[in-house]
């Protein structure tokens, strides 16, 4: 089933640090589609558009900070999802994304700000050095409306030998 898109979706703005992010978003009315979920492909899909805009792509570290500002969306609640991504085609590398609510840092001006950190998808990456994607999906639940923001970003795992 293809999902309802609803082009006129709210702006939002996502930053790490003064670099600013590039994202997709995609909106499904849960009125008339009752499946809330979008399928791995079309994430996937939504990922590999982004990766091929690479020179718009942010690399930063896992401990560098990503501060999104809402504006007038006013979300119920507000999910992110983080995914290991492979660059060639946007899927998943390890099984099913990480997953945290996020709660607002500044509710007079509706941000929310998380460090990438790790996940547990990293007892599976035998390569511990160099740059990873990191596919974020972020998932704004209203009341009627679904919007589900992606974007991506490279972090830099640098292994220091001691």
């Amino acid at each position: 089933m293809e999902k309802n898109i609803n082009e006129s979706f709210e702006k939002i703005t996502i930053l790490s640090g003064d670099k600013s992010i590039n994202y997709k978003c995609i909106s499904i009315d849960r009125e008339i589609d009752r499946e809330k979920d979008l399928e791995s492909d079309q994430i996937a899909e939504v990922f590999k558009t982004l990766i091929d805009k690479e020179a718009d792509l942010i690399v930063m570290t896992k401990d560098e900070s990503i501060d999104i500002n809402l504006g007038g969306l006013k979300p119920n609640k507000v999910t992110l999802y983080d995914h290991y991504i492979n660059p060639t085609d946007g899927r998943n590398l390890y099984g099913a994304a990480d997953a945290k609510e996020l709660v607002t840092v500044d509710e007079n001006n509706n941000i929310y700000s998380f460090t990438l950190g790790s996940t547990s998808a990293e007892i599976y990456e035998s390569n511990l050095s160099g740059d990873k994607y990191r596919g974020l999906h972020l998932r704004c639940e209203l009341d009627d409306l679904i919007y589900e923001y992606f974007f991506v970003v490279i972090t830099h795992r640098n292994i220091s030998k001691q």
